[in-house]
C-alpha cells in the first residue's frame, strides 16, 4: 500500500508543479515557476525511491509537460491574457511603419576618412563629423578614404575611394 500512496503523492506533486509553472504566466518573478520545477523533480524522485513506478511517473511528467506546452502554444495567444501581453500589430511597411529618414541624404557622393576599421560597420569622419558607417562588401582599414554611395534611414553605406574611382 505504501508504494501506491507514494505514487499518488508523486503524481500530485507533478500536477502541482505543472500548475505552478502555468501560474508563472500570471505571477511574474520566477519563484513560482522555480517551485513548480522543484515540485515536478521531487515528485519523480519520490516515485523512483518509493515504488517500482518511477519510470511511469517520469513518463507522466514528460507527457503532461509536452501536452501543456502544446496547449499553451496553441491557445495562449488566443486568450485574453495572451492578447494583453503579446504585440497585436506588426511593424511592417504596409502598416505605415517606416525607418525614420536621418536627413543624411546629402552625404551621398561625399568623401571621408575611416576612424576605425569597418568590418563591415565602423566610424568615418565627414566634414569633422563622426558617423557610423557600413562598408559594402569589404573590410576597410583605419585612415582610408571612403565615399558614401547610399543612405537608407540611419544607415550610411560606404566603399573605399579607390573602388569608386574605377567605376
Amino acid at each position: 500500500m505504501e508504494g501506491i500512496s507514494a505514487l499518488l503523492l508523486a503524481l500530485l506533486l507533478i500536477v502541482i508543479g505543472i500548475v505552478l509553472i502555468l501560474l508563472e504566466l500570471v505571477i511574474p518573478g520566477g519563484i513560482v515557476g522555480f517551485i513548480g520545477v522543484v515540485s515536478i523533480v521531487t515528485g519523480v524522485v519520490i516515485a523512483f525511491r518509493s515504488s517500482e513506478h518511477g519510470w511511469a511517473a517520469l513518463l507522466f511528467a514528460l507527457i503532461a509537460g509536452a501536452i501543456t506546452v502544446f496547449l499553451l502554444v496553441k491557445y495562449f495567444p488566443l486568450s485574453r491574457l495572451g492578447q494583453s501581453v503579446m504585440l497585436d500589430k506588426s511593424t511592417s511597411a504596409e502598416d505605415g511603419y517606416v525607418v525614420q529618414a536621418s536627413g543624411e541624404e546629402d552625404l551621398i557622393g561625399r568623401v571621408g576618412e575611416t576612424v576605425t576599421v569597418c568590418r563591415p560597420a565602423g566610424i568615418a569622419m565627414f566634414d569633422n563629423r563622426r558617423l557610423d558607417v557600413i562598408a559594402e562588401g569589404t573590410f576597410i582599414e583605419v585612415g582610408k578614404q571612403v565615399k558614401v554611395i547610399a543612405v537608407d534611414g540611419n544607415r550610411v553605406v560606404v566603399v573605399p575611394l579607390a573602388e569608386t574611382e574605377q567605376t
